[in-house]
């Protein structure tokens, strides 16, 4: 799954998500880039989405979970 979105979040490494993957989500913060761990909950595509849902691992800078679902480039 390519996996960048407009908002410039990215997840990394970019590879297809996988329910049980552990990637991170990069957060571009000005000059600075926040590197949040995530364990990836279920992985979706749907039509001309893709997505997945996760929840946060320590390191993290909030504690829960959410969603990103996004068009890949070129769909």
């Amino acid at each position: 799954m390519g996996s960048e979105t407009r908002s410039g979040f990215r997840v990394s490494p970019q590879e297809k998500v996988r329910s049980g993957a552990k990637p991170q989500i990069i957060v571009p913060a000005g000059l600075v880039k926040l590197h949040e761990p995530i364990e990836v909950l279920e992985a979706v595509e749907y039509n001309n989405l893709v997505g997945f849902a996760y929840q946060t691992l320590p390191g993290q800078l909030v504690c829960g979970g959410g969603s990103i679902y996004f068009a890949p480039a070129g769909a």
